[in-house]
């Protein structure tokens, strides 16, 4: 008895661990790309608004740390939105050029007063 509930935990204790790590990288980033990824979060997450994505496919045509960082970011946005904001709509966009990747997300929700450095805030995620 004693030997089945210590599997039992080992078994919840293995889905935990799964589930931390796809939130910290998602399988669908290495094979399908980043926008592939977001929308299939979007859909995971259920989150309490709205959520208008507009996602050009990518392909992975963009390196791996970027894209796991462009992932983070949006992961932090909605988390952001969800705790912060009180939104009814999010729109996330993702486009890409040649020369450019650029990830936007906005709601309808109340704003903040920013305090601190936010120059260097994006100087380390455009560096990353």
């Amino acid at each position: 008895e004693e030997l089945k509930d210590l599997h039992q935990e080992m078994l919840g204790l293995l889905q935990e661990i799964r589930r931390i790590c796809q939130k910290l990288r998602p399988p669908t980033l290495d094979v399908i790309g980043l926008a592939s990824a977001i929308r299939s979060h979007t859909e995971g997450a259920r989150p309490s608004f709205a959520v208008d994505l507009d996602l050009m496919e990518d392909r992975k045509q963009i390196p791996e740390e970027v894209s796991i960082n462009l992932f983070r970011i949006y992961q932090e946005a909605l988390t952001n939105v969800e705790k912060h904001a009180h939104a009814n709509q999010v729109e996330v966009r993702f486009t890409l050029s040649p020369s450019e990747v650029v990830l936007s997300v906005r709601d309808d929700g109340c704003g903040f007063v920013a305090l601190g450095d936010w120059a260097s805030l994006f100087e380390k995620a455009a560096s990353a």
